[in-house]
C-alpha cells in the first residue's frame, strides 16, 4: 500500500492557510453553478454509476462540513442528483484539497465529514428508512501527486480490512498535479477553472498560461466580458508579478481586441478594491479603537474601584479568605494588578 511506502510530511499550516482565501472563493464562485459542475463530476464518477443519473436535476445543496480548523486547507460542495430509474437521490460530496503535499490522514476526515452530511439529510427526512448513497470526491491540487491509498481501513492497525466492524471507505480522486492543460473536462467555465488552479499550484509552465487565455477567448465569446473578469482576477490575485507579465502578454495575444482591454479593467478593479479595503480598514480602526477605549476605560475603572475595595479591608485587618470570598480576587491576582496599575500609573 501507498502509505506504508510514503514517510509522512508535515504541512506548511501557516502558508497554506494565508493563501487558502482566493482558492475557496474561486471554487465555490465556478463549481456551485451546476452547469460547471456537471461535466467534471461526470466524467470522474464511475460510469456504471454516472449512466444511471439524470444530470439535468443536478442541485447544489447549501452547507460546509469541513471542520474549522481544517478551512484553510480545504473545502467543500455537496450536490444531489436523481437516479434516472427511480428519481431516488444520490449524493456527490465534492471536497476540495489545496495542501502542498498529499495528507495520509484526509480520508479520516473525509469520513467524518459524509458521515456529518448523513446525519443531516436524517434529521430532514426523518420517515426514511434508508440514506441515500454518498459519493466522496476529492479535488486535489497541489505541488506533489497524490500518493496515498484511498481506502480508509488501510489506516487502522491489524489487518483491519478483514474484520467486519472497520468501516469500509474509499474515495474518488481527480489528482491534476501532473494533468495536462488541455485534456482538462467539462464546460468552458470549468475547463478554465480547473487549468487556473492548475497554474497556481504549479511552476508557471507556459502551456498552462497558453491554454488559460485560449480559453478566456472561448469564454468571452460565449459569456461575455463580467464572466471572465473574476477568472482572470483571481490569476492575478494568486501569481507574482513575472507571472502576471507573462500572462498579460499571452492574454493579449490570444485574446485580439480584448485581452488588454480585460487586463487594464480587472487591475483597475483590483486596485479599487484594494483602495476601499485600506479605506474600510482605518475607519473600522477607528471605530474600533474608540470603541476599545471606552470599555477598556469602563473595566480599568471597575478594577480600581475592586482594588480600592480591597485596601480598604486591609487597612482593617480583614483577612484575605473574607476579601477574597467578597471579591473574587485572591492576594496573588490583588499584587499582580496593582502593580499593573501602577505601571500605569493609576495607583
Amino acid at each position: 500500500m501507498a502509505d506504508d511506502q510514503a514517510p509522512d510530511r508535515p504541512n506548511a499550516r501557516n502558508s497554506d492557510h494565508d493563501a487558502s482565501q482566493p482558492h475557496d472563493k474561486y471554487f465555490y464562485s465556478v463549481f456551485a453553478d451546476e452547469k460547471n459542475a456537471a461535466g467534471l463530476l461526470r466524467a470522474h464518477l464511475p460510469a456504471d454509476v454516472a449512466s444511471t443519473l439524470n444530470w439535468s436535476s443536478l442541485t447544489h445543496l447549501p452547507g460546509r462540513f469541513v471542520s474549522d480548523d481544517w478551512r484553510g486547507r480545504e473545502a467543500d460542495l455537496l450536490f444531489s442528483v436523481e437516479r434516472q430509474a427511480s428519481g431516488a437521490p444520490v449524493l456527490v460530496y465534492v471536497l476540495l484539497e489545496h495542501q502542498s503535499t498529499p495528507d495520509r490522514w484526509m480520508r479520516l476526515r473525509l469520513l467524518n465529514y459524509c458521515t456529518l452530511v448523513w446525519m443531516k439529510w436524517q434529521r430532514a427526512h426523518e420517515r426514511e428508512r434508508r440514506l441515500p448513497l454518498i459519493v466522496p470526491l476529492v479535488f486535489y491540487q497541489g505541488v506533489e501527486p497524490w500518493r496515498f491509498d484511498r481506502e480508509f481501513a488501510d489506516l487502522v492497525t491489524g489487518a483491519a480490512p478483514q474484520r467486519r466492524w472497520v468501516p469500509r471507505f474509499e474515495h474518488l480522486m481527480i489528482d491534476q498535479t501532473r494533468q495536462s492543460a488541455d485534456s482538462v473536462t467539462g464546460a468552458v467555465a470549468a475547463r478554465l477553472a480547473q487549468v487556473a488552479m492548475m497554474a497556481t499550484f504549479r511552476e508557471a509552465r507556459q502551456e498552462l498560461i497558453e491554454q488559460a487565455t485560449r480559453l478566456i477567448r472561448e469564454l468571452d465569446r460565449v459569456a461575455g466580458f463580467d464572466e471572465v473578469a473574476r477568472h482572470v482576477e483571481y490569476l492575478l490575485a494568486t501569481h507574482s508579478t513575472e507571472w502576471r507579465t507573462a500572462f498579460a502578454a499571452a492574454l493579449r495575444r490570444n485574446v485580439p481586441g480584448r485581452g488588454g482591454e480585460l487586463m487594464n479593467y480587472v487591475q483597475q478593479m483590483v486596485e479599487r478594491g484594494r483602495r476601499a479595503g485600506r479605506q474600510e480598514g482605518r475607519q473600522e480602526g477607528r471605530q474600533e479603537g474608540r470603541q476599545v477605549g471606552r470599555q477598556e476605560g469602563r473595566q480599568e475603572g471597575e478594577l480600581m474601584g475592586q482594588l480600592q475595595t480591597i485596601q480598604a479591608f486591609l487597612k482593617r485587618d480583614v483577612p484575605w479568605a473574607t476579601i477574597e470570598a467578597a471579591t473574587g480576587i485572591d492576594e496573588a491576582t490583588f499584587r499582580r494588578l496593582k502593580h499593573q496599575l501602577d505601571l500605569n500609573g493609576h495607583v
